[in-house]
């Protein structure tokens, strides 16, 4: 492991009582403390309200002291940038702390303008804003009593504020000019540190020749008052004492922190100032540790071991390090414990807190005290840490030395920043000071590039929607199923590893996501300390009702109502629950990530990605970054957005979006994809970035299909969403349609899903299919054979239910369900002679004879024919082609013909390698015979023969279509007209021939079987002779095709070149020709003449049948849509012993119908594999739901204020007076 070194070239800050890095510093070295009471305004509540007391404090905080940024506004320049002042002054604070501390890095790194190879990372807890939250009030507001609204007193603030965890990032980048992208990240307390990892995987990989790291903390400060209160962990002394004996918590601070980041050997070669240099990150996650808020001293120390074997020095090399420490005794202790582990063979350390200066930053903490670490370097002084007089006794005895004075700073000017965040995030830095004279402090290590590991995804768990699972979702998606919103959120109890009560408190997005992991990771083996989780989210808008609960007794009391009335706690309650702890835990937005890890004990880095609706996609892309290097060997990776909220859809509808909103949870599971095909996993895809030919499926926005259009559009989570919708039209070979079934495609192999977010460019992502997945969409037949030698001897193996296929008499079941009532309907039907029950079938011997199989045409083709089989049984078609080089009107008929000899070509594949059937004879009907002839191997270039037959113009424009062929012919014979109609006619066959003596234009085209036939020609001519038959006796084709008639006599030798193809012996088999009824040895001019004949004459079906039996052919399988042939085969031979069946069935009976035809196939002996096709089917069947304890919340918080007219007060009655 290799960590190439990264220098630092530049830093910016917005601190409390500091604008820029050289004054944080001047702060620092001077002992200054810079904690204060909260700035008038801040919390737009007057204290009265805000205030409680240690012993009572609900909803409230004890304190309002702590590190607060003030007369940021008077210094901050709006100009300068590529976004206009005015654009910039709508957006929150927030936004201009990124802008001017990224400004103010780029600036000292001599950076200034576009910069097309430079970016951001940003730390960023996913909290609201000021702004943000006075959004969500204003539209909680203006769906209750005008009279609240008006008493607020306050205007809505810009919609862009909702999005207040990417959008600063996405902005900063586009106001900077940063081409190389930028997203944020929420890491809790070591968010600042995660982004310097992130960025300098950007320099490490090349993406990037600049980047600018670092965090930010300015969100409605109540929340983190209020909030931190309710866990105990705010100083009730209203003092930080990082280290203290006698520390009593945290407070809290707020600001943002950020660094310019090149690679050492750049920022040398062009002259840079290099102000450190980054030798080694060590991240990690606690696991299930010892819960979601308490330190675990093992995933500490396995961050620090982690930076010190990248950065490939000794922890004791180390001279000053800047600790996490916050002031909670919990918390410091442990800190002490892991540290002096990790450094017990330094002599002395000295050590310090930051957080005695300013407070607890959360988001930037560890950049501040990167900062404070980079001063020190500068000027050579360790400065102290205040009040740290009296230290933790868990220091006496370990080499960790709490700096009480500033001392100079000799030797090796090494130090290591280290952040530990709740829920359980570890981060460890190693920061060197530069020496220009003498170079690097020790020989820099070299970074192995590595090598282009392709990455799979092997599992997907999901609830989107109101669907319950990823088997709802896939459904949704191959069916075509469009989802109603998430109503509930249901947990399921085995296994979880939480307090019960907490689950009513805990944010349904986290509980969503989570969920969805666990069925994610259910059949996967998952390395603990070598598994990240990374999640893409966005701030819930939902936490923002609850500082709206605590702000409404001031509005309440603006509209004349007692804050302290049974209407005003109505009202409260009505927007949000009281915040009690379980609450505060529930809506940390980075345990959106780390629950998963707790509730799965994965132990690798953990955290929340933030690009908008594409923050999944950016989550993705980080995973399969960390397994591509060797730095993690699996990944989770998820999104989840509960859009269907009233703020989000309030802020988009003003920024002119009319989308249909949705919720979703997606997490899926990556691997290196060698390490998934050891471990034995399914690969559903496979990350394709190298990928440069056009994907044959696009999915995402203005794409050839869009997610939302079944799901709505679920913000944060539509980026994995759509990644979901295409791993799943891959893995199982089918491109979704938009509120129809989706169209199975055998040979689709490559997709691209782009999403566009709010103010960045389009990500996309590319995905090779990997493995083909089975799908039925309800339970699959089963075969059940019962034999004998006679039918006593069956019977009674069925009552002993003893299958076997031994016997000459045999019995078969088709059942799907309880077996039970079949035997019993069987039963019946065997000894008392009743009617014959679905799916029963039996015969008392074998039907001997030769087996030929039958091919239907093209007009036998509806929508969807196959879409059963294909995605039950897609290693079956895997690799067909679906080539189609022509599309539209043009094609309609061209593409009937070859969709049925496609599914004829799959049948036969089926019959002849799963069912092990070999044929003596092929008998096609019209187009049938070709389809024969390809699906039989005669023909092996039926890509080529569809696109000779599209470009000879035949099937396009010549024979259908514009006519041209026929209407050349007519006006020959003076027939006005420009349309072909044709019926199948039922009626004896003499009568038609009789109606059509004298019609020049219309023909006896094929002789199905015995009263039943077809005709065609010009449409009214054929309307004409149809109404002489009597309407009742002719049905009308829809199948717009000229053939076996007369008019194509000008186009013979065309056709017959066409069909002269590259031909194969098939041994075994006679092709029968439904011309002259007789068979013949395919050769290709054999083939040529005999589709010739049959095209342009008139098909002899019902003969060709007669010639078929009178040589020996006994069982006929029908290849191909429909059963058509199938009820001619049986009219024809009426009861002489035959079997006749049909592989296909419309109207999504498919698989029944198959199973059907093979179970008579079974019952007349013939001798057929059944053992694979029904295991296939087996595992194509959904899983069934597992019956366990769940518990039901609401997926959303429906607010109705109530009103705030107050009932009459009604005085008592006046006592009576007696009269005067």
């Amino acid at each position: 492991m290799g960590f190439e070194p990264i220098a630092i070239v530049g830093r910016g800050c917005v601190l409390p009582d500091a604008l820029d890095p050289d004054t944080f510093w001047d702060n620092i070295s001077a002992g200054r403390c810079s904690l204060s009471p909260v700035p008038d305004g801040r919390w737009r509540l007057p204290h009265r309200w805000a205030m409680g007391t240690v012993e009572d404090h609900l909803d409230r905080t004890w304190t309002d002291v702590g590190g607060y940024v003030q007369g940021f506004e008077q210094a901050f320049d709006p100009t300068g940038f590529l976004v206009g002042p005015g654009e910039i002054l709508a957006l929150d604070p927030l936004f201009h702390w990124v802008l001017h501390g990224t400004r103010q890095a780029l600036r000292e790194a001599g950076q200034d303008g576009p910069l097309p190879r430079a970016g951001l990372v940003l730390g960023n807890l996913s909290y609201p804003t000021s702004a943000g939250s006075a959004f969500a009030e204003h539209v909680l507001l203006s769906t209750g009593d005008p009279t609240l609204l008006a008493a607020a007193r306050q205007a809505r603030p810009d919609a862009r504020n909702r999005f207040s965890s990417g959008l600063p990032a996405h902005f900063a980048a586009r106001a900077l000019g940063l081409g190389a992208g930028a997203f944020a990240l929420d890491a809790a307390c070591a968010s600042s540190l995660y982004a310097i990892k992130l960025a300098c995987d950007r320099l490490h990989d090349g993406t990037a020749d600049l980047m600018v790291a670092g965090a930010v903390n300015r969100v409605d400060n109540l929340f983190l008052h209020v909030g931190f209160c309710a866990l105990s962990a705010v100083s009730r002394s209203s003092r930080s004492r990082p280290f203290h004996r006698e520390a009593d918590g945290l407070l809290h601070g707020e600001g943002a922190g950020f660094v310019a980041l090149m690679r050492l050997s750049d920022a040398l070669a062009v002259g840079r100032p290099v102000l450190g240099v980054i030798r080694g990150v060590g991240l990690s996650n606690d696991g299930r540790g010892r819960g979601l808020l308490s330190p675990a001293e093992e995933g500490q120390e396995r961050a620090m071991r982690l930076a010190y074997a990248q950065a490939g020095v000794a922890p004791e090399t180390v001279s000053l390090l800047e600790c996490h420490a916050t002031g909670t005794p919990v918390g410091d202790a442990a800190e002490v414990r892991s540290t002096a582990r990790v450094f017990a063979g330094s002599t002395d350390l000295p050590i310090g807190s930051v957080k005695s200066n300013i407070g607890h930053l959360l988001a930037p903490a560890g950049a501040s005290g990167l900062l404070k670490v980079l001063g020190a370097m500068r000027a050579g002084i360790r400065p102290a840490t205040l009040a740290a007089e009296d230290s933790l006794a868990e220091l006496t005895g370990t080499p960790l030395r709490v700096l009480g004075e500033s001392e100079q700073w000799q030797g090796l000017r090494r130090a290591a920043v280290s952040a530990f965040g709740f829920g359980g995030a570890n981060a460890h830095l190693i920061v060197d000071a530069w020496d220009a004279n003498g170079g690097a402090a020790i020989p820099e290590p070299t970074t192995v590039k590595a090598p282009n590991v392709e990455v799979a995804i092997v599992a997907i768990g999901a609830r989107v929607g109101d669907g319950t699972g990823a088997e709802d979702f896939r459904r949704a998606v191959l069916d075509g199923r469009r989802c109603a919103p998430a109503t509930r959120v249901e947990v399921a109890l085995p296994g979880w590893c939480f307090p019960p009560l907490a689950m009513e408190h805990t944010s349904p997005q986290q509980l969503q996501v989570l969920e969805a992991a666990r069925e994610a990771v259910r059949e996967v083996d998952l390395p603990r300390e070598r598994t990240m989780v990374l999640v893409g989210m966005g701030v819930d808008p939902q936490i923002a009702y609850s500082a709206a609960r605590w702000r409404a007794p001031q509005w309440l009391e603006g509209a004349g109502i007692p804050a302290d009335s049974e209407l005003a706690e109505r009202v409260r309650n009505a927007l949000a629950p009281p915040m009690v702890s379980e609450r505060v835990v529930g809506s940390l937005p980075n345990l959106v990530a780390n629950r998963i890890n707790t509730q799965l004990d994965l132990a690798g880095p953990g955290f929340t990605v933030s690009a908008e609706e594409t923050s999944g996609l950016v989550a993705l892309d980080l995973a399969a970054r960390a397994l591509r290097t060797g730095e993690a060997c699996a990944a989770l990776v998820g999104a989840v957005d509960l859009a269907r909220d009233p703020v989000h859809e309030a802020a988009l509808a003003e920024l002119g979006s009319q989308a249909v909103t949705g919720d979703a949870a997606v997490v899926m599971v990556l691997k290196r994809l060698s390490d998934a095909r050891r471990d034995g996993d399914t690969v559903l895809a496979v990350l394709d970035d190298s990928a440069v030919a056009e994907p044959e499926l696009i999915i995402g926005d203005d794409a050839g299909f869009d997610p939302a259009e079944l799901f709505g559009r679920a913000h944060a989570a539509q980026g994995l969403l759509s990644v979901a919708v295409a791993t799943t039209a891959l893995c199982h070979r089918a491109r979704p349609v938009a509120v129809a079934p989706a169209r199975a495609e055998p040979g689709l192999n490559t997709a691209e899903v782009v999403v566009t977010p709010m103010e960045a460019p389009p990500v996309r992502i590319r995905l090779r299919a990997g493995d083909a997945v089975p799908w039925a969409s309800g339970p699959t037949p089963r075969l059940h054979v019962y034999s004998g030698r006679d039918r006593q001897e069956v019977l009674a193996a069925l009552n002993e239910e003893a299958e076997s296929a031994d016997g000459p008499a045999r019995l078969v079941l088709v059942t799907e369900g309880d077996i039970a009532a079949h035997r019993d309907a069987a039963r019946r039907w065997l000894t008392d002679g009743s009617i014959r029950p679905s799916g029963v079938f039996y015969r008392d011997t074998p039907v001997t004879g030769e087996l030929g199989f039958v091919y239907t045409n093209g007009s036998a083709a509806y929508p969807g024919m196959g879409r059963e089989l294909s995605l039950a049984l897609p290693t079956l078609v895997a690799g067909r082609s679906t080539v189609r080089p022509g599309a539209g009107p043009e094609s309609e008929v061209l593409d009937q013909i070859w969709g049925a000899a496609e599914l004829a070509a799959m049948h036969t594949e089926l019959t002849r390698e799963l069912l092990g059937l070999r044929p003596d004879a092929a008998i096609g009907y019209s187009s049938g015979e070709s389809a024969a002839l390809v699906a039989l191997g005669a023909w092996r270039d039926a890509d080529q023969l569809y696109r000779d037959t599209w470009a000879s113009g035949l099937f396009t424009t010549e024979l259908t279509g514009a006519l041209h062929t026929v209407r050349r012919a007519w006006d020959r014979l003076g027939v006005p007209g420009d349309r072909w109609s044709s019926y199948l006619v039922t009626a004896p066959l003499e009568r038609v021939r009789a109606e059509l003596a004298d019609e020049a234009a219309v023909h006896l085209m094929a002789i199905n079987a015995p009263e039943v036939c077809v005709i065609g020609g010009e449409a009214q001519a054929c309307a004409a002779v149809v109404a002489r038959l009597g309407a009742a006796a002719a049905i009308p084709i829809d199948y717009d095709l000229a053939a076996h008639a007369p008019e194509l006599a000008e186009v013979r030798d065309q056709w017959w070149r066409l069909h002269l193809r590259p031909t194969t012996e098939v041994p075994g088999v006679r092709f029968y020709s439904g011309a002259s009824t007789r068979s013949y040895t395919v050769t290709a001019e054999r083939a040529a003449d005999a589709v010739t004949a049959q095209g342009l004459g008139t098909i002899d079906f019902a003969g060709t049948i007669e010639r078929a039996w009178a040589d020996g052919v006994r069982v006929f399988v029908e290849h191909g849509p429909r059963g058509l042939c199938t009820g001619w085969i049986k009219r024809v031979l009426g009861d002489r012993e035959h079997v006749a069946v049909a592989l296909d069935a419309s109207e999504g009976n498919g698989l029944r119908q198959l199973s059907l035809a093979v179970a008579e196939l079974v019952v007349a002996g013939v001798p057929v594999r059944t053992g694979a096709l029904f295991d296939q089917l087996r595992a194509a069947r959904p899983a069934a739901a597992e019956d366990m304890p769940t518990i039901e919340l609401r997926a959303h918080r429906e607010v109705a204020l109530p009103s705030l007219e107050q009932p009459a007060e009604i005085m008592p009655r006046a006592p009576q007076l007696a009269p005067a």
